[in-house]
């Protein structure tokens, strides 16, 4: 069963904030004419010229080498001007963009295997409902809290012991930078190979039976949903912090790696 088909900036880590304008649920933000260019960055001064232009990095670090960032509209030729090697890899983001979109739409009408797409929240947990109905025996679910705009946060335990807690556990949380839908897409599929695979796959059962594995497929509900309804990468919580600025980037908030590029604090 093929995975969730991806676009490029599916799969990226973005580091840096968006540089678009706020948007209420009812607008839509827009990149037109937005590029992702691939830069060679050789020296810190380099580095710093970067990311002075206030593009948004996608590589998972921010270094000397290769580079990977989406400038705003108009901002190519002034990064020609600097002399830093690049080439474009996106000409136009919103083009893919609406590409994506269309092809959603088209492929809900067609009615495409789950797999073949990525799905909006509540189709998200009909899945998981299903799959749960399907194998009570080795999936539970529960709620674990709500966001801050009232949408509720499920966790899901798939385990074939008769007492899951008496098994190590494996923890996986999905979903939460909003615009990586990839996430939700991936871990969904894991969950379902998981199910289906016990009792089917010798390599698969033992897994199931020996551990307990307990997946947040959406850690962050409203980010998500604010992709689908208002800006599509849109990465962050949905938090008021009180400043006219929302969200938080709440990964980077644990005690293990804490802050660094991209963070709220």
């Amino acid at each position: 069963m093929p995975i969730v088909r991806s676009i490029t900036f599916a799969l990226a880590a973005p580091i840096l904030g968006l540089i678009a304008s706020p948007a209420t649920a009812q607008e839509q933000v827009r990149y037109d004419a937005h590029q992702v260019v691939r830069a060679e960055v050789d020296t810190l001064r380099e580095l710093r010229t970067l990311l002075a232009l206030g593009g948004d990095v996608w590589s998972e670090s921010i270094g000397l080498g290769s580079i990977d960032v989406m400038l705003p509209a108009g901002r190519i030729g002034t990064l020609a001007r600097t002399g830093i090697e690049f080439e474009v890899m996106i000409p136009d983001v919103q083009r893919l963009i609406d590409e994506e979109r269309s092809r959603i739409d088209a492929d809900g009408i067609a009615g495409v295997g789950f797999f073949e797409e990525y799905h909006q929240q509540d189709e998200l947990f009909a899945f998981y409902e299903a799959l749960e109905a399907s194998r009570p025996d080795l999936v539970t679910s529960r709620s674990i809290g709500e966001s801050i705009e009232g949408r509720e946060i499920r966790a899901y335990t798939i385990s074939g012991a008769t007492d899951p807690s008496s098994v190590p556990g494996i923890y996986i949380v999905a979903g939460a930078h909003a615009r990586e839908w990839i996430s939700p897409a991936t871990i969904s599929y894991l969950a379902d190979t998981l199910v289906n695979g016990h009792g089917a796959d010798d390599r698969i059962t033992p897994l199931v039976d020996d551990l307990a594995w307990h997946i947040v497929p959406l850690a962050n509900p409203d980010g998500y949903q604010f992709t689908w309804d208002s800006n599509r990468l849109w990465r962050k919580t949905r938090k008021a912090n009180g400043d006219g600025t929302f969200g938080v980037d709440w990964n980077r908030n644990f005690a293990a790696g804490w802050g660094g590029p991209g963070s709220s604090g």
